[in-house]
C-alpha cells in the first residue's frame, strides 16, 4: 500500500513544474527575440516545443494546418534549425 502525498511533496512537485515551465518560457522567449520571431511564429514555436503536431497548432491558435506549416518553416529558417530535433537542441 502506498502512503498519500504530504502536503509539502505536493507544494514541492508544483512548483518544480512551474520552475521548469518559467525556464522553459525564457529560454523561448530569448529564442525568439535573437531571431526576430513575428508573434505567431513565437506562438507557433512555444507549441512545437511542447511536442503537439502541427494540426494539434492550427485548432489551438484557430488557424489551418498550412497556415501552421508555413510558420514554421520561416521560424526554422530564421533560427538556423532544420528540424523539430534542432529546435530541441536550441532549447537546452
Amino acid at each position: 500500500m502506498s502512503r498519500p502525498a504530504s502536503p509539502a511533496l505536493d507544494w514541492l512537485r508544483r512548483m518544480s513544474a512551474e520552475l521548469v515551465r518559467t525556464i522553459h518560457d525564457s529560454k523561448v522567449s530569448l529564442l525568439a527575440e535573437k531571431a526576430h520571431l513575428s508573434e505567431r511564429e513565437r506562438d507557433v514555436l512555444r507549441y512545437l516545443l511542447l511536442g503537439r503536431t502541427c494540426a494539434d497548432i492550427a485548432t489551438i491558435l484557430e488557424i489551418s494546418p498550412r497556415t501552421v506549416k508555413f510558420h514554421q518553416a520561416n521560424l526554422l529558417d530564421k533560427l538556423g534549425a532544420d528540424s523539430r530535433a534542432d529546435l530541441l537542441r536550441l532549447i537546452l
